[in-house]
């Protein structure tokens, strides 16, 4: 018990302080107080943790696991544990970085709406008189496609009202902020596109008649929203609106108490900080502990393996005279996805109209004199998962038959399988956005079959 509690259990519990206390001063310090990396509160709080919580147990924690002898020698147990360690860690953390957001967050009190511009900027505004105009309503429809099989069909309504003084300078002065309201309904994507456009029509009729009957004039404070988050439809639906010029300044508003706003996150983070490591405590003291590993542990040969596995994957993407096409398809393809992630578009997935905007193949532009997108869609991604699974696939043929085709061919049917993919996807169903290099993938696949049922590459 003395060995699995000093080479597992305090490493976890070292990997759950660090992230919890040094992370949450890093994005306090740069995400919220200083602000120069304005980013979606989803990739601060959420997706960034993920990630460092997962290289940690990735390469330090998961060599360790190895001490408990398990029945069942296959490594899906390992990767049951370090999966458990992982959501243990990254719930407490995520729940900080809400609760520090929130928590930090100062009130300022206003007596019009046209002191923001004297004032520095802050999170939660009061304002003692404000007319919101509901008259002058503009708003933006938008549609995306979601889920693990796009199964699912997404429509949302972003409304943006402006904010005034009074009635009086709704008429001879511009808006300095909008109010935001924001409606979604997800359907099947499997319904056909009559369908679809009835449970709009349906799904439209019943915000409009819930924006009627709304009232905007009781609200105790307003919550400004992050600039890059405002751009998810509100900025889209200020530019909507032909009476009054674009400002981006959103707020939505609240009807709880300004002292209420944090929840009770704190509650969540002390209790996911306690049941955590008590779960984890537990299932390393079931196995038995495997003897010979304890031995391995001790010596430092327990992160060989992570490090053997790290300086495989910096040696594959090394350029060489037979391996020099593939990594910079990689890297352009990782760099389109970052200026997507950087300009505020997503991470997880993006807009179908972003997407469009950015070259994706979309049969009524694309028959329209817009051919180009059939190729430049290769180089898009609607998501991470959506570039990792596909950057895994190239760089494993890759690795094996750009070397026997050459750069120039092997470049040469990338691009073409690409395109002819893109066609492929058009002809199947030319209302749908499609993207992705999962065409040139599957060509070169194609090319591989090849020379391994002629027996050039061994089965």
């Amino acid at each position: 018990m003395k060995e699995k509690i000093n080479l597992i259990f305090k490493p976890f519990i070292i990997i759950l302080v660090l992230l919890t206390i040094g992370y949450t001063l890093v994005n306090w310090l740069f995400f919220i107080k200083l602000g120069p990396l304005p980013v979606r509160s989803s990739i601060s709080n959420v997706i960034i943790p993920m990630g460092l919580s997962g290289l940690a147990i990735w390469f330090y924690l998961r060599p360790r696991l190895k001490l408990l002898s398990f029945k069942n020698k296959a490594s899906h147990w390992l990767d049951f544990y370090a999966f458990i360690a992982w959501v243990s860690i990254v719930i407490p953390v995520s729940i900080a970085q809400h609760f520090i957001t929130t928590a930090t967050g100062e009130l300022t009190e206003l007596n019009f709406i046209e002191e923001i511009p004297s004032l520095p900027p802050t999170k939660y505004y009061s304002l003692k008189r404000y007319y919101i105009d509901k008259e002058s309503m503009s708003f933006y429809t938008s549609f995306g496609v979601g889920g693990r099989y796009r199964e699912n069909f997404g429509m949302e309504i972003h409304m943006a009202l402006p904010i005034f003084k009074n009635t009086r300078a709704s008429f001879d002065q511009e808006p300095l902020a909008w109010l935001g309201l924001h409606y979604s309904q997800t359907i099947s994507n499997r319904l056909d596109r009559s369908e679809k456009q009835y449970l709009y029509r349906q799904f439209e009729v019943e915000s409009l008649n819930d924006f009627k009957h709304k009232k905007v004039s009781d609200f105790l404070y307003f919550e400004r929203i992050n600039p890059v988050e405002s751009k998810d439809g509100y900025a889209d639906a200020i530019r909507q609106n032909l009476r009054y010029q674009t400002n981006e300044m959103v707020f939505i508003g609240v009807n709880e108490p300004f002292e209420a706003r944090n929840g009770r996150k704190w509650h969540w983070f002390f209790g996911s900080l306690l049941i955590g490591p008590m779960v984890w405590l537990i299932m390393i003291l079931i196995p038995k502990k495997d003897k010979r590993e304890l031995l391995r542990i001790k010596s430092g040969k327990s992160n060989e393996a992570a490090k053997k596995a790290v300086e495989e994957l910096i040696s594959m993407m090394k350029l060489d005279s037979d391996f020099f096409i593939t990594p910079i398809l990689i890297c352009l393809n990782i760099v389109v996805f970052l200026l997507f992630v950087i300009r505020g578009l997503g991470f997880i997935s993006f807009k179908g109209q972003d997407l469009i905007l950015w070259g994706a193949n979309y049969g009524p532009l694309t028959k329209n004199g817009e051919a180009w997108r059939l190729l430049t869609n290769v180089f898009l991604h609607d998501g991470v998962l959506h570039l990792v699974n596909n950057m895994s696939g190239l760089l494993i043929v890759g690795l094996i038959l750009e070397p026997v085709l050459g750069r120039k061919k092997y470049l040469l049917i990338y691009l073409l399988t690409g395109v002819l993919g893109s066609l492929t996807s058009m002809w199947w169903n030319d209302n749908m956005i499609s993207l992705g290099a999962s065409g040139a993938i599957f060509g070169l696949y194609g090319v591989f079959f090849k020379p391994t049922f002629t027996q050039i590459f061994p089965y």
